[in-house]
């Protein structure tokens, strides 16, 4: 399916953003209160969807923003936004840290994050430019975004507002987030130290070459 019969799929759904809020941290609080907690949904998120945590396009340091392109990511945000209904894991699946795409029509922040991402590669954005990334808020909740690469900033599209901001606007703290190199693979924002999951804290274990999850395939 292409992108506009994505965006398409979507339509017709509205969500809260006092609920995404909530909900999106409910669903993560021992990552919250422990900070060394890894999210071990999107290990299974990628089994599921390989084809999703493969790199995708030429490998990028950033995106050159033209109009068109920064129109492309306040639509994709906005739509999806407007589009998918919160509802957090447990109550949907009965179950916490459950990555997906959001074919439900419902889903909480990292399975905006992961419609969004996979809307804008089909419209031709690399991969290594379009990281998932774990963060903060203000009020000290986990979230999750999608961070576009570009040459005028990193650019967030956050499941809390339509509109987009670069990370220093947002007011969250950055964590970890997706290698450029290696979907499979995240690294720490201040560090650049690798590992396998998503997680508050490191240093953590360093991946190798020789480690199945640091590879490409």
């Amino acid at each position: 399916m292409n992108g506009s019969g994505n965006l398409a799929m979507l339509r017709g759904r509205m969500f809260s953003v006092f609920a995404a809020l909530s909900l999106c941290s409910l669903a993560s609080a021992t990552l919250a209160k422990n900070g060394q907690e890894p999210l071990h949904g999107f290990h299974d998120f990628c089994r599921r969807h390989p084809s999703e945590c493969r790199l995708t396009g030429p490998s990028v340091r950033q995106v050159a923003v033209t109009a068109p392109r920064m129109s492309e990511l306040q639509q994709i945000n906005l739509t999806v936004n407007r589009s998918v209904e919160e509802m957090s894991d447990h109550e949907q699946w009965g179950q916490e840290d459950v990555w997906s795409l959001p074919a439900t029509g419902r889903g909480d922040c990292e399975d905006y994050a992961l419609v969004k991402r996979k809307l804008l590669i089909e419209r031709g954005w690399p991969s290594s430019a379009l990281l998932l990334t774990a963060a903060l808020t203000p009020q000290g909740e986990w979230h999750l975004v999608l961070t576009a690469i570009t040459d005028q900033g990193d650019y967030v599209l956050n499941s809390l507002t339509d509109t987009l901001r670069t990370t220093s606007q947002t007011g969250h703290t950055y964590l970890s987030r997706q290698s450029p190199a290696n979907p499979r693979a995240w690294a720490s924002v201040t560090t650049g130290e690798q590992t396998r999951e998503p997680v508050a804290d490191l240093p953590v274990r360093r991946l190798s070459s020789r480690d199945p999850d640091f590879s490409d395939h």
